[in-house]
């Protein structure tokens, strides 16, 4: 695999998931990532929540063992501006 720089001008692109979707037995974060890495994107980082609400509204906190079964995740991933208008990671 080549190393390649990140771009001087680019693009991120932020995906919000829940910490507990799956894709094919595997964490959907993870997926999206391995995805990202084989298409050979400049970069990408995954960050955990400590606490948040979706659409729904359900507050999860890892304040509260309990209800700390879906955090936020958000996958950016960094690319150029050419590339990341061609980018086709669904």
């Amino acid at each position: 695999m080549r190393r390649q720089s990140l771009p001087r001008h680019g693009k991120r692109i932020r995906i919000f998931i829940g910490e507990a979707q799956e894709w094919h037995g595997k964490p959907l974060y993870r997926a999206i990532l391995e995805l990202a890495q084989k298409q050979g994107v400049a970069g990408a980082t995954v960050l955990r929540g400590i606490e948040g609400f979706g659409p729904e509204h359900h507050l999860s906190t890892e304040r509260i063992l309990d209800i700390a079964d879906n955090l936020p995740v958000i996958v950016e991933i960094v690319e150029s501006e050419e590339r990341a208008e061609l980018c086709c990671l669904c």
